[in-house]
């Protein structure tokens, strides 16, 4: 890892370990941690630990009583959904006892960019039953426990982030029963990555999709004069463990676009731009609750002359276009 200048990188057929010993014939993606000075595969951590029951949701009095008094557990119950909260580093391997070559369904939202920290924006949609727009968006800060754990974590950038997602895909693997399935969502940055880890793991026959999704809820992030096209996607693989799975079929009606305006998601309009950033003078949008969209407006300058019109446009697949026109006013 220290003579290269990525951190990461693909090794080809015959590559050598530090002490010189030759790893197998193949080509595969290394990181610093995958494997031990002697060139043997670091293995994952295996830390069983028991778990503590802290709530029963619809529990009642009586039952809550009996666990105070003699510990959950104190009768053999069949359970129907569990939250688990702690690091993943010692909840998977706690589960393989229980649930090794059970699990039918896998989805997991793993952190996208190993240069960021886990501070996190939610946001609370509107009741769609209710009059006016109730969302609201608090975002959460990360502790100074948080702040230590992802220095400890991801320290060493992509290396420490392929080496958390291999061992989370490897316990992950031993889950899932022989025909189960598991879709792993991220964003283009580090989808790459992943989708090689993953074959490794799960082997390149097993990868059935890669899904692109746009995010509705979001506009494009480019802006006026940048030069790409807006991050608008976030990708899901999905993988399956067998040769046969579990499949149903999903189909939605077929709506056509029989008019140019279907395309538009949002539009905006700054009436007197100084070449300088776009100002936002007035727009209009489609929302959950209201799809129609306005298509003429109109303004009054005060004085006249020539002015500098900017119309941006959205459309609904994310692609950001502006135009500018001169508009004289006599």
């Amino acid at each position: 890892m220290n003579d290269v200048p990525q951190n990461a990188r693909v090794a080809g057929a015959g590559s050598k370990t530090r002490n010189g010993q030759r790893r197998p014939a193949r080509a595969e993606l290394i990181w610093d941690g995958k494997y031990d000075e002697a060139g043997r595969r670091v293995a994952p951590l295996r830390v069983a630990l028991p778990f503590q029951a802290v709530e029963t949701v619809n529990e009642s009095a009586q039952d809550r009583q009996r666990n105070l008094l003699l510990g959950p557990g104190f009768r053999e119950e069949e359970w129907r959904n569990r939250l688990i909260w702690g690091d993943k580093k010692y909840v998977l391997p706690s589960l393989l006892s229980e649930f090794a070559g059970k699990v039918n369904l896998i989805y997991i939202d793993p952190p996208f960019d190993t240069g960021a920290d886990f501070s996190f924006t939610a946001t609370v949609p509107d009741d769609p039953d209710s009059e006016g727009d109730d969302s609201f968006t608090f975002t959460k800060e990360p502790s100074i426990i948080e702040h230590k754990a992802y220095r400890d974590t991801w320290g060493r950038g992509l290396d420490s982030y392929l080496q958390w997602f291999y061992e989370t895909a490897a316990f992950l693997h031993e889950l899932l029963v022989e025909n189960g399935s598991i879709y792993v969502h991220l964003d283009p940055g580090v989808s790459h990555y992943a989708k090689i880890v993953l074959d490794e793991i799960f082997g390149q026959h097993a990868f059935r999709n890669e899904i692109v999704w746009k995010r509705s809820s979001a506009h494009s992030d480019s802006k006026q004069g940048m030069s790409q096209y807006g991050r608008v996607t976030d990708s899901l693989l999905f993988y399956t463990k067998g040769l046969s799975w579990t499949w149903s079929q999903h189909f939605q009606p077929y709506k056509a676009v029989k008019h140019w305006s279907q395309w538009i998601d949002y539009w905006a309009v700054d009436w007197e731009n100084k070449s300088d950033t776009f100002h936002n003078e007035w727009q209009t949008y489609r929302t959950r609750k209201d799809k129609s969209l306005m298509l003429e407006t109109e303004h009054t300058y005060a004085d006249p002359g020539e002015y500098t019109v900017v119309v941006k446009v959205i459309d609904i697949l994310g692609n950001d276009t502006t135009k500018t026109v001169k508009v004289k006013v006599a």
